[in-house]
């Protein structure tokens, strides 16, 4: 599927849905030398109505959300602007409601050219409580290419008074990329037992359910077999009341 289709498809979608829906739009990218990886990109929470949109827009966001970030096995980006005060973003607030100890929950800090002053400080003190750390990224500007903005993004942490201060294993896109196929990895590991275990509980139950349904009629012999059947235990069901 292209991008371009995969965008029609989702704007025809939220026309419909004024604006959210809770139907994923899988996109599948294929490219070589990128690491392997399946995330889920939730919608932000709106809190400010547009017009034609539900009264209970935030809820529905929020339920959507939820339904992601719940699982034991799920691994929460929080992606934040440098700018702002991360200790009352939303989004840490919803990873904190199920995830107390901060052992799933990552920080993405974006557009870290825009306000460098204090974001060492940031990233060590951790007032957010995230046992998976931070991860600090400068944002493509402009026309910029990709392998310009990463060039870029190199040059910013590797020559900045402030930002070449900061630990070069959580700073540019590269280093996110190692960091969420690590994540990934060890997540798959910690929960694979656990999840085969759910498949092979549920697999067990459609089984026995798949036992208790009528045989399949294949043939007409097995129809009128089974008709058969049915007449004589009706007629045996009016005889016993005939008979009282």
């Amino acid at each position: 599927m292209s991008l371009m289709l995969s965008t029609q498809l989702l704007k025809s979608v939220l026309v419909l849905q004024k604006g959210v829906s809770n139907n994923p739009l899988t996109l599948i990218v294929k490219k070589n030398n990128v690491p392997d990886l399946t995330m889920m990109d939730l919608p932000r929470i709106t809190r400010v109505l547009v017009h034609g949109q539900p009264y209970n827009i935030y809820d529905q966001i929020k339920d959507i959300i939820m339904e992601y970030i719940t699982p034991e096995e799920s691994i929460m980006l929080n992606v934040l602007s440098v700018i702002v005060d991360f200790t009352t973003c939303e989004s840490i607030k919803m990873s904190h409601s199920v995830d107390k100890t901060g052992l799933r929950t990552l920080v993405v800090v974006t557009k870290a050219d825009r306000s460098p002053e204090g974001l060492l400080e940031k990233v060590k003190v951790d007032d957010v409580n995230t046992s998976l750390g931070y991860i600090c990224v400068r944002n493509r500007i402009g026309d910029e290419s990709y392998e310009e903005a990463r060039n870029e993004e190199h040059k910013l942490f590797e020559s900045h008074s402030l930002l070449s201060k900061i630990d070069k294993c959580i700073v540019g896109f590269l280093a996110l990329a190692q960091k969420l196929v690590h994540v990934q990895a060890m997540i798959i590991s910690k929960t694979l037992s656990e999840i085969t275990k759910k498949i092979n509980e549920k697999l067990n139950n459609n089984l026995k359910e798949l036992e208790n349904l009528p045989a399949n009629l294949s043939s007409l012999t097995d129809a009128m077999s089974i008709f058969m059947q049915i007449v004589a235990l009706s007629r045996d069901s009016l005889r016993n009341i005939l008979l009282i």
